[in-house]
């Protein structure tokens, strides 16, 4: 069914947050319980697929915050809260399914583009046994311009040797979306079903929810099923 989404690609990239991992929720809590710091009332808690800094940035814009803590502190924080909280991590359904295929049989490459910063990345892989899945591995305080900005995802072809063309993403938010669309590279979107989907870019080939769609169905186009379905009507 998805032939033509995988046809010619010789890279699948993956982000952490949301996407490989559903991490939201752990994360809301680690802003929350920093948070508590600044203000007793509680705080919303930024946009999703931003860094950290930045995420705290938005959180002083919409809540009536004094910054009384500098924000590479409240980054280390947020940081080590959400390490303390890896237990109540989960992979995304249908991920170790979806990279043996990718991984195993089709025999691509899988890379992990996220924002996330390479200390908390480490501790997440680590803990999710995810370290040999994948073959690059680069995050957001390794590039000078973070996701929405596409030198992350430029980075990342340009150590594959790679045009955008032969790759494809799999992002959640619109922030990383973005960024994965200014670097020219087409995605998937593991859809949060919150976010309005005519807010993400052209470059978006499908919404899901999860893996499971993918594997076992990479290797014919949606009309190709649609006449086989036929002919075996026929019989």
């Amino acid at each position: 069914m998805f032939k033509e989404y995988f046809n010619h690609k010789k890279l699948i990239t993956f982000d952490l947050d949301g996407t490989t991992v559903k991490s939201q929720k752990v994360w809301d809590l680690a802003f929350r319980e920093v948070g508590k710091l600044l203000s007793s009332d509680p705080i919303t808690t930024g946009i999703c697929g931003n860094t950290v800094a930045e995420r705290w940035k938005h959180i002083f814009e919409n809540n009536s915050l004094k910054n009384t803590r500098p924000i590479t502190e409240l980054v280390e924080l947020t940081q080590n809260e959400f390490i303390k909280n890896l237990d109540k991590l989960e992979l995304t359904e249908g991920f170790w399914s979806f990279v043996a295929e990718l991984k195993l049989l089709k025999k691509l490459n899988l890379a992990l583009v996220t924002n996330t910063s390479r200390v908390v990345t480490d501790r997440v892989l680590a803990h999710l046994e995810l370290k040999e899945v994948f073959d690059f591995v680069i995050c957001g305080n390794e590039v000078k311009n973070p996701k929405p900005n596409p030198e992350i995802y430029k980075k990342t072809l340009a150590h594959f040797k790679l045009p955008c063309k032969e790759a494809l993403a799999f992002e959640d938010s619109l922030t990383g979306c973005i960024s994965a669309s200014k670097a020219g590279i087409k995605m998937i979107c593991v859809w949060d079903e919150e976010t309005p989907k005519r807010k993400f870019p052209d470059e978006v080939l499908e919404f899901t929810g999860d893996f499971t769609p993918f594997p076992g169905e990479m290797d014919t186009t949606y009309f190709e099923d649609i006449k086989q379905m036929a002919k075996a009507q026929e019989h």
